[in-house]
């Protein structure tokens, strides 16, 4: 995994996402592990919200619960933590998982539009910064 900030790569990771059935149906371990040493292991849980209409949930097992949609050929969520809203994507291309994190400022460092009643008001945000795997099988 590459994290990068502004157009500076900041660090490189190795990073592994073990998906597995667990014995409930449709339940899946979600484990990601970062590091070349695997210390730093997150076992979650995939689990369905609503199958029908694509919403899946990642139970953190700490009271943190992430909402995950399939969007077209992605599955992706966002939250807010601590001023930053994260925008996560997971894409499957052949054999490869794209995994990306975008870091987004939580407050707009501008408005703009909103003359009048025909221009809305726009409001732009900071980027503070991206994370990018490649996974293979």
């Amino acid at each position: 995994m590459s994290w990068f900030q502004g157009k500076t790569r900041q660090q490189t990771v190795p990073m592994q996402l073990q998906i597995k059935a667990l014995d409930s149906v449709d339940m899946y371990l979600w484990g990601m592990t970062y590091g070349s040493d695997k210390k730093d292991n997150r076992a979650y849980t995939l689990k369905p919200f609503d199958k029908s209409r694509g919403h899946w949930l990642i139970d953190e097992h700490n009271s943190i619960v992430l909402d995950l949609f399939q969007i077209g050929p992605k599955v992706t969520g966002s939250f807010t933590v601590d001023g930053n809203t994260i925008v996560n994507s997971y894409t499957l291309q052949g054999d490869s998982l794209v995994i990306e994190f975008y870091n987004i400022q939580e407050r707009p460092i501008a408005i703009t539009g909103g003359k009048d009643s025909t221009i809305p008001k726009i409001k732009s945000y900071g980027m503070r910064s991206y994370q990018v795997a490649v996974l293979r099988r």
